[in-house]
């Protein structure tokens, strides 16, 4: 009997078709090893086109094109408030600004019912001075915090007319001003590199070796496992990622590695972390599935300097046919004490009118973009500062605040020579305080 031949190519059909079922089910696996920089660059393409399109309206974006790293503003602003003894007062002042320095120069007219006054006011952590060519010809006249209550008494027969309670209520208000002035009014960092600019430093990122793991993150309060992609850099590199990202300065010894985590070929997460000697900084950002409409998260975590910060920060938006919605949470742990604080608003990209909201407090505004920068009017403008600076009001005063001002990028900031307050005669005295002082609340009573 003729044996039969083993027809072994029968078999290649069923490999084949395991071989299809296995490639299907795993190919995102399989073709994310064999050509990672693609399904990356496609990943982030995604996200990034969403991002673009949910903050496509967000009226931050306006704000943000005329912020500067140092805080060097100048603001033409009108503002009108009342005093007792003139009633409504209404100042036209250019305002600039030197957050870094904490500077701030004021120079307009200050108008009441019967009269105009020119009117100069500079502020530093250290004094404040103020000039009018009406009154002293142009001469700033100033006084230094430290040593105001000292200085104002040399001023010869001052003491007949100043109690020891008023000499007190002056020195707390100037205490005041010096504890504002010196003040750092920290915002989320927000690194000064261009939209176009973040993205091709990323996609330039994703062209570089990188190692593959498999690990699990936390999506939409459920653990997933995903793909990490590690990409490491040292040396010249590290100035070229952390430098455009954080806009700090590294020693040469840093080593960076940035992470993207993707799940179902789409980037959910991206981390920079970075570590010098005993330093270590992490900047994490959550995408979620679909970074168009998840929350997003932030965080930030350093433990340089054998402390631990970590500062944590959720955004949520919603978009209508006439409105852009928006909501900052943001959490702050730093030497074992927490703080929170919670900031949303409602805009009509249309209008500009917008609600700006946080603990409680409410203040309505109008906000619009400029060739230059912005323009913002407002009723309240002091809710306005509260709200922003996260202050709590100490003022005793009734009645809202209007202002219209307009707020373009840089400054220039010159420390005037002035006469301190150990210098003033009486005269000086009388003729500040009657002319400039009454515009500023103070008085003598």
């Amino acid at each position: 009997m003729e044996k039969r031949k083993f027809k072994w190519w029968l078999l290649v059909f069923p490999v084949l078709l395991i071989f299809a079922v296995l490639t299907a089910v795993f190919w995102d696996a399989i073709w994310l090893r064999v050509a990672p920089k693609a399904v990356l660059t496609s990943a982030l393409t995604k996200a990034f086109s969403q991002l673009e399109e949910r903050f496509r309206e967000d009226p931050l974006l306006i704000v943000a094109r005329s912020a500067d790293p140092e805080g060097k503003y100048t603001a033409d602003l009108t503002l009108e408030t009342e005093r007792e003894l003139l009633g409504k007062v209404t100042y036209d002042m250019t305002v600039q600004t030197d957050g870094v320095s904490h500077q701030l120069l004021a120079k307009g007219l200050a108008k009441t019912e019967d009269k105009e006054l020119d009117l100069s006011v500079y502020m530093d952590s250290g004094f404040m001075a103020v000039s009018s060519e009406d009154l002293v010809k142009g001469n700033y006249y100033g006084i230094t915090y430290e040593t105001f209550a000292s200085d104002l008494r040399k001023i010869p027969l001052l003491n007949f007319m100043v109690s020891d309670s008023l000499l007190a209520q002056w020195d707390a208000s100037v205490q005041n001003i010096q504890e504002q002035m010196s003040r750092t009014y920290a915002l989320p960092a927000l690194p000064e590199i261009a939209q176009e600019d973040t993205r091709k430093l990323l996609l330039s990122v994703a062209a570089m070796p990188c190692e593959i793991e498999k690990c699990s993150v936390l999506l939409d309060g459920n653990a997933v496992t995903c793909h990490k992609l590690d990409y490491r850099v040292s040396g010249e590199q590290v100035g070229n990622i952390l430098s455009q990202a954080t806009n700090r300065d590294y020693p040469s010894d840093t080593a960076v590695t940035v992470s993207f985590y993707l799940y179902q070929n789409r980037v959910i997460k991206l981390m920079l972390s970075w570590e010098a000697g005993e330093s270590a900084v992490s900047y994490s950002l959550s995408l979620g599935m679909n970074p168009g409409e998840d929350t997003l998260l932030l965080q930030e975590i350093d433990s340089s300097d054998g402390q631990f910060k970590e500062l944590i920060t959720s955004v949520s938006t919603q978009r209508s046919e006439s409105s852009y919605e928006e909501t900052w949470n943001i959490r702050k742990t730093e030497e074992g004490t927490s703080s929170a604080v919670s900031v949303s608003f409602e805009w009509n990209p249309t209008s500009g009118d917008m609600i700006l909201q946080s603990g409680g407090a409410a203040v309505f505004l109008n906000l619009t973009e400029t060739e230059n920068g912005f323009c913002l009017v407002t009723d309240d403008f002091a809710q306005l500062i509260r709200i922003a600076t996260q202050s709590v009001s100490t003022s005793t005063g009734s009645g809202k605040i209007p202002c219209t001002m307009t707020i373009t990028k840089g400054s220039e900031i010159a420390v005037p020579a002035y006469k301190n307050l150990d210098q003033w005669s009486l005269e000086d005295f009388l003729v500040l305080l009657g002319g400039i002082g009454s515009l500023l609340g103070i008085r003598i009573g």
